[in-house]
């Protein structure tokens, strides 16, 4: 991951833990489910399950971390960041 990369989905690592259902979870599962949302926004090409065996958790612990991040994905991003994406427009899974 190059390094403009990892600096968006620190940002989404600190703005999720600002979250109180999100908050909660590992912080592990945090950082998956924050990388994957990027590689959605950013139309990487990485599926969660590609996630789930990086961070070696299950996909399904992805999927539902992804799912409450998703009701404040605008939140989430820095404000002056072009995605490939819009964020409105990411898959809710």
């Amino acid at each position: 991951m190059d390094f403009k990369l990892k600096a968006i989905a620190k940002h989404v690592v600190q703005k999720a833990m600002e979250i109180p259902q999100v908050s909660s979870k590992s912080p592990l599962t945090i950082a998956a489910s924050s990388i994957f949302i990027v590689c959605n926004a950013m139309s990487l090409g990485k599926t969660m399950k590609d996630v789930a065996n990086v961070f070696e958790i299950a996909e399904e612990t992805v999927r539902n971390t992804y799912k409450e991040m998703y009701l404040y994905r605008l939140q989430l991003f820095p404000p002056d960041l072009k995605t490939v994406k819009s964020l409105a427009d990411l898959p809710l899974y």
